[in-house]
């Protein structure tokens, strides 16, 4: 009986010190789309190319919408990954005060809210020009 604790007691140090050499290496956070170059490279890396020319980030930097010209994609922190999605005419946007709610048109993709402050209102003229 004692051998068990003991192997438990072992299990559970291992653990602890596992859980915090990943806290040490930051390994595991979500990223922040707050840095506007992060949102640039990781656009590029993500959609394939896509060529940011205009930004918007959401304030608590969950989410960020790109444009490219004309197409506009949507960013999203998603585990310690980004996942992004280029916006076609079936997304859609609602406004509310400084926050905008995309859905990008595909089923297995919930909305998502940001908090674009005073750009709130640019972006979502940039969707209605989508449809």
């Amino acid at each position: 009986m004692g051998a068990q604790y003991l192997q438990l007691g072992g299990s559970l140090v291992a653990i602890l010190a596992l859980a915090g050499l990943a806290l040490w290496l930051k390994l595991g956070g979500a990223p922040d789309l707050t840095d506007a170059d992060f949102v640039r490279a990781e656009a590029e890396d993500v959609l394939g190319g896509f060529k940011v020319t205009e930004l918007g980030q959401d304030a608590q930097g969950r989410a960020a919408l790109v444009a490219d010209g004309e197409r506009i994609a949507l960013l999203v922190a998603h585990g310690a990954h980004i996942a992004g999605w280029e916006l076609g005419r079936t997304a859609r946007a609602t406004l509310h005060g400084h926050h905008l709610t995309v859905t990008t048109g595909e089923r297995m993709v919930r909305p998502v809210t940001l908090d674009l402050g005073d750009n709130a209102q640019a972006w979502f003229t940039r969707f209605e020009a989508l449809n």
